[in-house]
């Protein structure tokens, strides 16, 4: 085989007692974000003496942590000895992943989806691909993981006579909060400055790109309403 191009929509290429020509170029092109495990091989597939090339199609890995190109069939599988291995820029492959020098935050929408693994219809702002009745683009606001189900998106507590709001902020440029509070739950009056008053807590979420903030008020038997908080996302930030 003087080459495999390789691509993560088409599910892993599988080697068994697969021999290359001296010199052959295993040739792998990631156009996925979500790449995984491209190629699985057992002990009889000898690499020795080829050579590795792999390349980025059209797609921005900035964010990506690593790529998984080669795994052993059943936890078997000869070296990877290739004769000499070509890749990217900032990126460092050894026992058969490619690994991201420095990756960077997810920036928007898209980067944030591709970050989950979440694939065309899955990925989209609309969807609601764990099923726990929020959109892909309210995880995205409020930092949940869209793959597990939530059971909200802020916290809510009383504590003595304070009601208290907590939530994970993002600190991307362009995604902004209100607090809001209702006695009806028909009509809303945002708290001005209510959301920029909110303050960081102890306990951060473990998702790079944002903090956990919290944000109390007084309430009294005259003042009982509801709460909520509110976020807006810049429309350059979506696909």
């Amino acid at each position: 085989m003087g080459g495999i191009n390789s691509v993560a929509g088409v599910g892993a290429l599988t080697l068994r007692d697969v021999a290359f020509s001296p010199g052959a170029i295993v040739d792998i092109v990631i156009d996925d974000l979500g790449a995984e495990n491209l190629i699985v091989f057992d002990e009889q597939t000898t690499f020795s003496g080829n050579y590795l090339v792999v390349s980025f199609g059209d797609i921005d890995p900035s964010s990506v942590v690593s790529f998984t190109l080669f795994s052993s069939a059943e936890g078997e599988g000869s070296p990877l000895d290739f004769a000499s291995v070509t890749i990217p820029v900032g990126w460092t492959f050894e026992d058969g992943v490619l690994v991201n020098d420095n990756p960077v935050a997810a920036s928007g929408f898209a980067d944030w989806a591709a970050s989950f693994d979440l694939l065309d219809d899955d990925a989209a702002p609309g969807a609601d691909p764990d099923g726990d009745g929020f959109t892909n683009l309210q995880e995205y606001a409020f930092g949940t993981n869209p793959a597990e189900a939530t059971p909200s998106l802020a916290e809510t507590t009383v504590d003595g006579t304070q009601i208290v709001l907590t939530w994970n902020r993002s600190t991307e440029a362009g995604i902004t909060y209100v607090i809001s509070r209702s006695v009806d739950l028909v009509t809303w009056d945002p708290i001005a400055g209510a959301a920029a008053e909110a303050t960081l807590v102890s306990e951060q979420p473990n998702l790079d790109g944002y903090e956990r903030v919290t944000w109390s008020t007084e309430i009294g038997q005259a003042s009982r309403a509801f709460y909520r908080v509110e976020a807006d996302v810049d429309p350059e930030l979506l696909p």
